[in-house]
């Protein structure tokens, strides 16, 4: 019997040290195909509707780059969130807050090696790719958490295959919302408009860790939501 495939993108936010919170994030695809048709016909009603653009330039930007969380405005947000609402993923996210003392690049390798070994364990009966997302600033740190994470884990390329993506892969997209949905409400009212859209992420979430204090929530004793 074949095993399953299942693709992971990984993301991270926060990164300067003037952010209240750097979080590193995964989201796991049964179906990517499937995640990335819809992911593209959303972008294709986006890009063909006019009453979502104040600008010409700011319509040929998105045509370029495709979702992007802190660059979306509301209107263009809420297209890619309303076909999340029907993706079959799950949602893996880690976040710690940003001390001025602290190391963010030491922490960001331990907190995606937490999360990448966890996800290894989770689906080890299933052939795994991680996705990571092109970029010049971070190639060579992903290649460290890779390596560290083949070290500590006992993994190989054979069990685990790690990719980059570009910058407009579909599913790199809903990683980048959920972490942008996810850093706002940390640090907001959760009766807020947004923290009602954390609240409708709702079953999509596996499970949310702090990483400053080592608590797991997404389990009966500590819920999500």
């Amino acid at each position: 019997m074949p095993r399953e495939q299942i693709h992971v993108f990984l993301d991270e936010s926060g990164t300067s040290d003037a952010d209240d919170f750097l979080l590193v994030g995964a989201v796991a695809f049964h179906d990517v195909r499937a995640a990335e048709s819809q992911i593209k016909a959303a972008f294709d009603r986006a890009t063909g509707s006019n009453h979502l653009w104040d600008s010409a330039e700011r319509r040929v930007q998105f045509s370029t780059t495709g979702f992007h969380h802190t660059a979306d405005s509301e209107p263009v947000k809420q297209v890619l969130l309303d076909i999340m609402t029907s993706l079959d993923f799950r949602a893996y996210a880690a976040y710690s807050r940003n001390p001025a003392s602290a190391s963010s690049v030491e922490r960001m390798v331990s907190m995606y090696g937490l999360l990448m070994g966890s996800l290894a364990t989770r689906y080890s009966d299933c052939d795994l790719t991680f996705v990571f997302e092109v970029n010049s600033d971070m190639d060579r740190l992903y290649a460290r958490i890779w390596g560290d994470l083949k070290d500590d884990a006992g993994l190989d390329d054979r069990q685990v295959v790690v990719l980059r993506g570009d910058k407009r892969a579909p599913c790199l997209s809903v990683v980048d919302y959920v972490l942008g949905i996810t850093r706002i409400h940390l640090g907001a009212n959760e009766q807020s408009f947004q923290g009602i859209r954390f609240a409708g992420l709702g079953t999509k979430w596996a499970y949310l860790i702090d990483f400053d204090n080592d608590k797991h929530f997404g389990d009966r004793k500590r819920p999500i939501l």
